[in-house]
């Protein structure tokens, strides 16, 4: 054992002492143990710098890339301080405040002391509205102990993927996907197999594609639908087709839901569980009260699934976080037994939206689309501006760098495809007024007219 090593037996050392030390291992190449400096705990002396500290991490997290979603508001956000106006269409959360009935009961909550913990997996007056709404809604019938409250949506997918996934299964995930899906199906040690899709069936999964991508270790299908960034809403006919096939080959379906109410002219939407008892058994509903109740912030999300999993899932979660907020809870619960009505006025508005950015971007020369039928996202390509030269004298050969030439030119933030499996396609969030939709929009058809 290298005696810099040896003399610091305890594995901590000052931070002002590593440098020496690593210097001193790697020149002399005579320790043992050629990582140990990295793994050691450095202490930061009272004159150093106490940012200084070096662990060793675990390959699961050094794996782990930032959301693209958020590192690109963060560049937005960024260019934001400087002073400059910055076109922001990155961020996928309603620009409408909470409905104010719902603020309401979050205050009479605290108000009443319901402000401790709550049963790990939430409180029984939840779980009897989130069953309630779903057999209004959606004709499925639940029972509290097949809910599972979570901290958000997010949370409720990893929770299911900890609780079906392990080292050597596969999860079949259609792109363009949600940047999250792969990274928390990796988390758990599974592979996510990738099945690409097109902007000519509309970004949806077939069902032969489906089959085809079936192996022996194949242990779920993870589908969005509506789907986030694309906004495709799978047509009834092919969910159908999905469904037989998981019911032939007995394959559990994570069916996430959350953009459920966010459907747009004639499309229709329809859970994946209500294709009859046989597909219900395999199939895990997933959505919350984020999107269309405007409360990303309250981190209210559920799973809908049998009770062998809910079980294990809130074996999970009571170790993991315990309870979701408790004030969050009795907002959520006001959100989905009150009054309706906001989520169609905010339908409403997303639909003015939706229609207004179709129309400029179809006016755009070498843009091309699927229209969106449900969520707040138009994805669209790019690909015919790759190699021209742009604004500033700048050359995009990707999506990635055509949306950072974007942002530092005309300043209009989007998201690139490349992070959700699209190479090629950028997302626009609409999720914001038609002024600064206008605005953007007028600042991406000049930037696109310049291009040589």
């Amino acid at each position: 054992m290298c005696e810099n090593h040896k003399t610091r037996g305890t594995g901590l050392i000052l931070a002002s002492q590593h440098s020496k030390i690593a210097e001193i291992c790697m020149a002399n190449r005579q320790c043992g143990e050629p990582d140990r400096v990295d793994s050691c705990l450095f202490i930061a002396s009272p004159n150093q710098n106490p940012d200084c500290f070096s662990m060793r991490l675990s390959a699961a997290v050094q794996s782990l890339k930032p959301s693209a979603t958020i590192a690109a508001a963060a560049k937005a956000k960024a260019l934001k301080a400087t002073g400059i106006n910055v076109h922001e269409f990155t961020l996928g959360e309603p620009d409408f405040p909470t409905p104010a009935h719902i603020c309401q009961a979050a205050k009479q909550a605290m108000d009443a002391g319901h402000t401790h913990y709550t049963p790990a997996t939430g409180i029984p007056e939840l779980k009897k509205a989130i069953c309630a709404a779903s057999l209004r809604d959606y004709g499925l019938t639940y029972e509290p102990n097949q809910v599972v409250v979570s901290n958000g949506a997010k949370h409720a997918i990893h929770n299911v993927l900890t609780a079906l996934c392990g080292p050597g299964d596969e999860v079949i995930i259609p792109t363009p996907y949600w940047v999250s899906y792969s990274a928390l199906v990796e988390l758990t040690g599974a592979t996510p197999v990738l099945v690409p899709t097109t902007q000519e069936s509309g970004f949806c999964l077939s069902p032969e594609q489906f089959e085809s991508a079936i192996t022996d270790r194949t242990r779920l299908l993870l589908l969005n639908n509506p789907c986030n960034p694309t906004g495709a809403a799978y047509p009834v006919q092919t969910l159908e087709g999905l469904a037989q096939v998981a019911v032939k080959h007995q394959i559990p379906v994570l069916s996430d839901e959350i953009y459920e109410k966010l459907i747009y002219g004639d499309t229709e939407f329809r859970s994946f569980a209500s294709f009859g008892e046989e597909v219900k058994k395999l199939t895990i509903i997933v959505s919350g009260v984020s999107k269309a109740y405007a409360m990303t912030g309250w981190r209210i999300g559920w799973t809908l699934a049998p009770t062998d999993l809910t079980v294990a899932m809130s074996n999970l979660q009571s170790q993991q976080t315990s309870n979701p907020c408790s004030i969050s809870q009795y907002a959520a619960i006001e959100a989905l037994t009150a009054s309706q009505e906001s989520v169609q006025e905010m339908l409403v508005e997303f639909t003015k939206r939706r229609n207004y950015v179709v129309d400029r971007i179809q006016a755009m020369p070498g843009l091309s689309f699927s229209e969106p039928g449900g969520a707040f996202y138009i994805f669209f390509n790019v690909s015919s501006y790759f190699g021209k030269t742009l604004q500033g004298g700048k050359v995009a050969q990707n999506a990635t760098e055509f949306c950072n030439i974007l942002l530092e030119v005309p300043h209009v933030a989007l998201v690139s495809g490349d992070d959700f499996g699209a190479p090629g396609y950028v997302r626009l969030s609409f999720a914001t007024s038609l002024t600064a939709l206008k605005a953007g929009l007028d600042a991406l058809e000049e930037f696109l007219k310049a291009a040589r």
